[in-house]
């Protein structure tokens, strides 16, 4: 890793932060940076949440744009396009497919290529003062990074037409209110910092198992939901944690 991410091993919650100057722009250095860390979470094999959050203004700007102009200049500019855009894929896709809970922290602009990495997490926690959206189509291009079909699963077709081809950007309000922000946070009324902390220690304080098992079975097709749902349930119960827990609730 270089210095455009800084990485808290804290367990059982763990924070990655992006610290690319001035608004974290998507390079390829940033994404191979990201993806480091993702390794080192791995490793430290005692993670269960891992908070993304921005040193900067904003969560993240999207591509960068001086990037985008070398691909353009580039001898062959489709195939450097397919390679960078691929590159991206396979971080949010390992992202999204982690045995780890990821909540992004938003605060400020989460555009573009920022909200991709967004969506790919499990949750979005956002200020009021955040704006979000997919804005590509104003210089002629899409999302490309699994924004098309990962809001279309989270939002729905109608939120995705108006973000994609509009190129809207909503407030941290709206993207609530339509199922895009998971948690709506007002630092005029809470500390905000405490605030995010609060929702990711919520979460690892349930069954790390359990969380993982659901996790698997919510990315499943639904022809296939039946099949899994019974055999992850099927192997928890056999869990000394899940068998304690339910002991406990029961007061013995």
């Amino acid at each position: 890793m270089t210095n455009t991410v800084a990485l808290n091993l804290a367990s059982p919650v763990a924070t990655l932060t992006l610290q690319r100057p001035p608004l974290n722009a998507i390079s390829v250095e940033l994404i191979e940076d990201i993806d480091a860390a993702l390794d080192a979470v791995i490793e430290a094999g005692d993670v269960t949440v891992l908070r993304i959050r921005s040193a900067a203004k904003a969560f993240c700007a999207g591509a960068d744009l001086v990037s985008v102009r070398e691909i353009m200049e580039a001898a062959d500019p489709s195939h450097e396009m397919l390679r960078f855009v691929g590159r991206f894929h396979e971080l949010n896709n390992r992202i999204a497919s982690l045995d780890i809970v990821t909540i992004a922290e938003i605060e400020g602009a989460a555009v573009g290529g920022g909200l991709e990495v967004a969506m790919a997490c499990d949750f979005r926690v956002a200020t009021v003062r955040a704006r979000l959206g997919l804005p590509e189509a104003k210089l002629g291009l899409i999302p490309a990074a699994g924004g098309t079909f990962r809001l279309r699963q989270i939002a729905g077709m109608s939120v995705a037409r108006r973000l994609i081809l509009r190129g809207e950007i909503i407030s941290a309000k709206e993207a609530f209110s339509c199922g895009l922000v998971d948690s709506l946070v007002d630092p005029s009324e809470v500390d905000d910092a405490a605030a995010f902390e609060a929702f990711a220690s919520e979460i690892a304080g349930n069954s790390h198992s359990a969380v993982v098992a659901a996790k698997h079975c919510l990315a499943t097709p639904v022809e296939q939901g039946q099949a899994i749902e019974t055999s992850k349930v099927a192997a928890l119960i056999l869990e000394d944690e899940t068998q304690s827990r339910i002991r406990k609730f029961l007061g013995q």
